[in-house]
């Protein structure tokens, strides 16, 4: 007996249509902050995307946060406040833009950063808060390792991380734009801030993880969905005839 010819068919109708709708799990965006001659520009950047310079904003102080000649991005706690709200109203968070191109999409995975700091004088602690432009920075995402307690003048980092799996299907007319709002458990009435290098807030190696994916396009999918159909009336023609005999 031959093969029924309706499984090749709708198989192949399938594969032209899907053929380029693959995902590829890459790093989407990579900051190392190691260029000399423009730290805020990425490291890393994946194919078919666009990855803004990072920012860092602190408030209305932001002339002490910056990035670090060390190869790092820094905020003294001279510019940040001990609350999240608080931190919110004032602007004080670290930032980066990623958009697809065209015809291209993001599943994301996750999102790691060495979170840290130094201080000259004492001890102080310092939280972070993931939000994203998808609800317009409503809420926080999950993140653990998203507090650390710098104890001494070398700078010393833990690993935070954030569970991004459920943000899916990002387009090219959106994008999405990541805040990290950072609070001290000293805020601006560090006494340590009375020396030179005073309480401070370092971040690096900010690296975002998920897939790029080629969106396909409505011919192709039209094509899927006739050999699939034509798939099916072939496998009704088929019984029939057996029926009949």
């Amino acid at each position: 007996m031959k093969t029924p010819p309706y499984i090749p068919l709708a198989l192949v109708a399938m594969a032209v249509a899907f053929g380029g709708w693959t995902a590829e799990a890459a790093v989407i965006a990579q900051y190392d902050f190691e260029n000399s001659a423009n730290r805020a520009l990425p490291s890393t950047t994946g194919a078919n995307s666009t990855v803004s310079q990072f920012g860092v904003n602190g408030g209305t102080l932001g002339t002490t946060v910056g990035f670090s000649g060390t190869g790092n991005v820094y905020m003294r706690s001279t510019a940040l406040t001990t609350t999240e709200s608080g931190a919110v109203t004032a602007g004080d968070y670290l930032t980066f833009t990623v958009t697809p191109n065209t015809g291209y999409e993001f599943d994301l995975t996750s999102l790691t950063l060495l979170f840290g700091g130094s201080t000259s004088t004492g001890p102080f602690t310092v939280n972070g808060y993931l939000r994203s432009s998808l609800d317009n920075f409503a809420t926080d995402l999950s993140l653990t390792g998203e507090t650390y307690t710098p104890s001494g003048s070398e700078i010393t980092y833990t690993t935070a991380t954030a569970d991004l799996s459920s943000l899916a299907n990002i387009v090219h007319a959106t994008g999405i734009t990541f805040r990290l709002y950072v609070t001290s458990s000293i805020g601006s009435n560090d006494v340590y801030n009375d020396t030179a290098n005073g309480a401070i807030f370092r971040a690096d190696n900010v690296t975002l993880n998920g897939s790029i994916v080629a969106v396909p396009e409505p011919a192709n999918l039209h094509l899927a969905w006739v050999g699939v159909g034509a798939g099916l009336l072939v496998l009704r023609f088929r019984r029939r005839c057996r029926s009949a005999a």
